[in-house]
This record gives C-alpha cells, sequence and structure tokens, in this order.
C-alpha cells in the first residue's frame, strides 16, 4: 500500500495533541490525504474497578466530550486543517476502538505518539501501518526506524517510508531470528509467514549480508539486532 487517501491522528493524552495534529496534518497535506482525528479518553485503572475505591464515592467523573471536541477543532483551526476534518471522541480500549473503526480501510496511515503499551500494541496488531512519534519537540524526522524481516509486506512498509521521509533518516531493524518460512502452514490451511527458530552462526551472517544488500539497493542505513528475549519484545525494546 503505497496510496495514502486518509490520515488517523490517534490522541490519548493533551500533552501530545499539539504534536499529533501538526504531523498529522502535514502528511495529509503532503499526500493530499485526508485527516481524521480519534480522541480516546483511558479511564484510570483506579477509576474503572470497584475493588479498588477505598472510600464510598463515585469515580471521578469522565471527561466532557463536546469541551474536548471544541478544543481538537480550535486548534485544527490554528493549524490550517479543513473544517469538514472529522473529529470523533471514544472512551477506553484506544487499540480496539482503532482497529474496529479502521477495519474497512485499505489507504491509511496512523499517527499516534508513544505510549509504552497503547502505541506497541497497536502496532503490532493493526494491519495499516503506524507511525509512532517518540520525541514530542521533533521539529523534522530525523530518525525514521523500520522493523523489516525480509517479507512482502515489510518491504512495503520500506517503500512507504522511503515515499514519506528522505533517505537519511531511515534504518531498517531486522531480528536475525524472525524468518520468512515461504509455503509453511497449519493443518487448517492458514498460511504462517513467520516462525521462530534457533539460526546457525552461518545463517546469522547470511542474513545480516542480506540485509545490508537490500538496505544498500534502497538507499537506507540497517541494523541487526542480536538478543535473548522475545523477538518482538527485543525488536521494541532496540527501538526505544
Amino acid at each position: 500500500m503505497l496510496e495514502i487517501r486518509k490520515v488517523l491522528a490517534v490522541l490519548n493524552e493533551f500533552e501530545s495533541m499539539d504534536l499529533v495534529l501538526k504531523k498529522g496534518m502535514a502528511l495529509a497535506a503532503k499526500e493530499s490525504a485526508f485527516l481524521e482525528v480519534m480522541f480516546v479518553h483511558e479511564t484510570p485503572i483506579f477509576d474503572r474497578v470497584e475493588y479498588f475505591r477505598f472510600k464510598e464515592e463515585p469515580p471521578l467523573q469522565e471527561i466532557d466530550p463536546e469541551k474536548v471536541r471544541q478544543e481538537i477543532v480550535k486548534k485544527l483551526a490554528d493549524i490550517g486543517a479543513p473544517e469538514t476534518t472529522l473529529v470523533e471522541i471514544f472512551l477506553d480500549d484506544t487499540v480496539d476502538q482503532v482497529l474496529e473503526a479502521t477495519k474497512r480501510e485499505k489507504a491509511m496511515l496512523i499517527l499516534i505518539a508513544h505510549h509504552n503499551s497503547i502505541a506497541k500494541k497497536l502496532a503490532k496488531e493493526s494491519r495499516l501501518p503506524v507511525l509512532v512519534f517518540k520525541r514530542e519537540d521533533a521539529s523534522a524526522y530525523e530518525n525514521i526506524v523500520v522493523p523489516f524481516d525480509f517479507s512482502e509486506a515489510s518491504k512495503v512498509g520500506v517503500d512507504l517510508a522511503l515515499k514519506l521521509f528522505d533517505k537519511e533518516s531511515i534504518t531498517l531493524v531486522h531480528d536475525f531470528r524472525y524468518v520468512v518460512m515461504k509455503g509453511y502452514a497449519d493443518p487448517e490451511g492458514l498460511v504462517l509467514p513467520y516462525i521462530d527458530m534457533e539460526i546457525s552462526d552461518v545463517e546469522q551472517k547470511v542474513q545480516e549480508e542480506e540485509l545490508q544488500a537490500y538496505a544498500k539497493e534502497k538507499g537506507v542505513r540497517s541494523r541487526l539486532i542480536v538478543q535473548k528475549g522475545s523477538v518482538a519484545e527485543d525488536l521494541i525494546k532496540d527501538i526505544e
């Protein structure tokens, strides 16, 4: 997917609102795409569960959706976003809300500020590309990290990154234990494109050389990581 028709700015907190809206507006303008905004208020766990309340009093009052909407609309107007920009307000379960809202989209880029568990889960579960902003004060894209596993899907991700950002800012990160097993399927015929397995030093060297060759072909940097935890967690830790 190299065409972007919509950019979805996902907001969880007021602190990162300006950053995500400005970046979303800029990317939407660059790609001539529609900008949509989704604000999801996550209720603190101590207010969600009755078990945690030590006093017989109601939980903290939830946010006023209309006030939040008005604040977002004002900020959008300040950065020159179209008045028709869609703004939706939801409560709790950010990842599930985003996945449900985007399940029929085919050409959408999702933006979200770095938020430990939420950003990790969204990037892992979304079938659409997710751009996570790590630095809140970043005025430019200086270090774009693209997880890479040699699959066709990740190659499309590389091409999308090249479409949006300068080559000099892009680094491909590959965990050598993540191996593409073409044609592997379970008894029910569901394709399982990846399988974790122990790899010899020779195979590790082969993957490193292939990674470097592919990165050179694309004109970007690359980094091979070798750690001892789970592949997904090690990759996330390296990026962070």
